[in-house]
């Protein structure tokens, strides 16, 4: 059906597709555990858990400053394994986005912001980012794009953990999302 001239580039494709189903399958199977509620809720203290399990296994740019804003006294209750989840996906994102300048985690209140000088949502997205499936991006590069589902997880790990994840806002010059709980929305 192909040529051996073609093999080698047909191969080399479908090792491709295969790599995009495996990585599709893995973020399917990471959605559907994040619907899961059952699991057991800790007292964690923010600044440190970013500083000791969050921040040190996001890719280093040496355009881009990460800043911890949040108070040491800061607690939250949240199980342990979803917060980490839920940091690193806001976090992996803005670093997508972000070509130079900061991405910042701080607190005011109950509130938690997650802040970063990268490019603008449109505030038509508003709410559809936090659906199953949907991109922004309509490029075809999946490492800029992915799957659509990282903040769907997100909006999912934050309702089992009684808080909600918001688009806070976005301007030119910074995107904020937000998690507060639940009882604070009105």
């Amino acid at each position: 059906m192909i040529s051996e001239e073609e093999l080698p580039s047909v191969l080399a494709h479908m090792r491709e597709e295969i790599k995009f189903l495996d990585e599709l399958t893995v973020d399917m199977l990471k959605f559907i555990t994040s619907m899961q509620e059952h699991k057991k809720i800790e007292e964690i203290n923010l600044q440190k858990f970013l500083d000791d399990e969050v921040f040190i296994i996001l890719e280093k740019r040496e355009n881009i400053v990460f800043i911890n804003g949040v108070k040491n006294s800061f607690i939250i209750k949240f199980n342990k394994m979803d917060l980490k989840k839920v940091c690193i996906n806001i976090l992996t994102n803005a670093l997508k986005f972000t070509n130079n300048g900061y991405i910042k985690v701080y607190t005011e209140k109950d509130n938690i912001f997650f802040e970063n000088s990268g490019e603008k949502i449109d505030e038509k997205y508003k709410e559809k980012i936090f659906e199953p499936f949907f991109t922004i991006s309509k490029s075809k590069n999946r490492k800029k794009s992915g799957f659509g589902l990282g903040l769907s997880i997100v909006n999912n790990l934050c309702h089992n953990n009684k808080y909600k994840c918001y688009l806070h806002s976005s301007h030119i010059e910074k995107t904020i999302f937000n998690i507060k709980p639940k009882e604070e929305i009105k």
